[in-house]
């Protein structure tokens, strides 16, 4: 599904299933994505400022290259390789430790106070 450059300004995407869904270039600003299914969505240069993912199914997804102003809500996200590479984090809400080392940052993924930059990063792909 794509929903590139789509403009989404507050939208409810609460429980959706978004597997693979393109949010490329969308305007997504606080848009609420809670409990959803997301593994392998994509959200290169989507404007994500205020955007809520609680309790939401983010494995595999693409975030390093998103762009936001604001804070963004991980509570109880799933974050399992998920992509914040050299992204600034800090502050995103409601992120934990064991959040963090699932997901793959580097060297420029700058955390909330806190947290510590796990041994696993950065992550090594082989073909997902």
């Amino acid at each position: 599904t794509t929903f590139a450059n789509m403009i989404a300004k507050g939208a409810n995407f609460s429980s959706a299933e978004l597997q693979r869904a393109d949010f490329s270039g969308a305007d997504l600003e606080g848009a609420n994505f809670n409990k959803s299914e997301l593994g392998r969505a994509v959200f290169n240069d989507a404007l994500l400022t205020g955007a809520s993912f609680q309790f939401a199914n983010l494995s595999r997804v693409e975030l390093a290259k998103a762009r936001y102003g604001g804070p963004i809500d991980f509570t109880g996200a799933f974050l399992y390789l998920t992509r914040i590479e050299g992204i600034d984090l800090s502050a995103a809400k409601g992120l934990i430790q064991t959040q963090i080392d699932q997901a793959c940052g580097d060297e420029g993924t700058v955390l909330p106070r806190g947290l510590t930059v796990p041994a696993s990063w950065p992550c090594k792909f082989q073909n997902d």
